[in-house]
């Protein structure tokens, strides 16, 4: 599948859907997509396999939501480089995503050069965005639940709402 034009997709309702992308896919595929919607895919573990971010160096809008079994969404990997990027990522939503332990799990730099917005919704599981250095020098604020966040950059912040997440179920079970 090549679709080098293709601008937006949108998955929905594929409940059975365990994979979007081909391992092997043609230098050209995909290459010019801006806009990824993946909604209601319960048994998809995963979004983008870890040989996928350097083609889709268009891409400006990513919106996960409502997919049980996502569990991070960059999959870990063989890489060429010592980072992975996405260049033109500025706007990032992850909701209700039970899963979901973080965006990357793996140790390589990941940088967001144009990342400006990300917003989570019910990601209880998420304790960390990634595990290497992260960089995303225009975020200023993470918006969980409607309520604007900040702690300094972007790890610091999800790892201070896992705490309090947390904090709050506690206070919830000693009451109970």
């Amino acid at each position: 599948v090549l679709l080098p034009t293709l601008k937006e997709l949108s998955i929905c309702d594929l409940q059975s859907l365990k994979e979007i992308w081909q391992k092997q896919l043609p230098a050209e595929s995909f290459c010019q997509l801006q806009d990824l919607t993946v909604t209601n895919c319960d048994k998809l573990l995963t979004v983008f396999p870890s040989n996928l971010p350097v083609r889709l160096n268009k891409l400006k809008s990513v919106s996960i939501k409502e997919c049980g079994s996502v569990e991070e969404v960059l999959e870990q990997g063989q890489y060429y480089e010592d980072k992975v990027m996405f260049f033109q990522l500025h706007y990032l939503r992850l909701a209700n995503l039970p899963k979901l332990k973080s965006f990357y799990s793996g140790n390589l730099t990941l940088e967001l050069p144009s990342l400006k917005i990300v917003m989570l919704k019910d990601c209880p599981n998420m304790h960390t965005f990634s595990s290497g250095l992260l960089i995303t020098p225009k975020l200023l604020e993470v918006t969980y639940d409607e309520k604007l966040w900040w702690e300094g950059d972007l790890n610091s912040t999800v790892q201070q709402l896992f705490k309090v997440k947390e904090e709050l179920f506690e206070e919830g079970e000693d009451q109970a």
